[in-house]
């Protein structure tokens, strides 16, 4: 392999790490979003200052999400800008890789 190929593995790698991570606080967030809606009378964060009424959070069908682990805004955007400069250190990767050697390679993802 050359240098170019192997810095495209590399940044390939670390693309897909981003994408994952971006898409498990995705998940995440999207989980919390869907106890929400679906039983928004029973909803409440646990490992907070409080106040919910007892018949919201001990009854047997409530649905209680730890504070703790509930994503800040700077953690969001650190997640969300590790994926975009990943993304572009992988197309520019890519672009590097001579012509006759990118068969041996997944590209990049289409659709951007």
């Amino acid at each position: 392999m050359s240098a170019m190929t192997d810095a495209y593995v590399l940044a390939r790698r670390n693309f897909d790490q981003a994408r994952a991570a971006r898409d498990r606080l995705i998940e995440y967030i999207s989980g919390v979003a869907n106890q929400m809606k679906t039983n928004p009378e029973r909803f409440s964060f646990a490992n907070t200052q409080g106040g919910y009424p007892a018949e919201v959070a001990m009854t047997r069908n409530s649905v209680s999400v730890n504070a703790d682990e509930w994503p800040s805004v700077p953690h969001i955007e650190q997640i969300f800008i590790a994926h975009y400069s990943a993304k572009g250190a992988m197309l520019d990767a890519w672009r590097a890789v001579p012509q006759e050697d990118r068969n041996a390679f997944q590209p990049p993802p289409v659709g951007w």
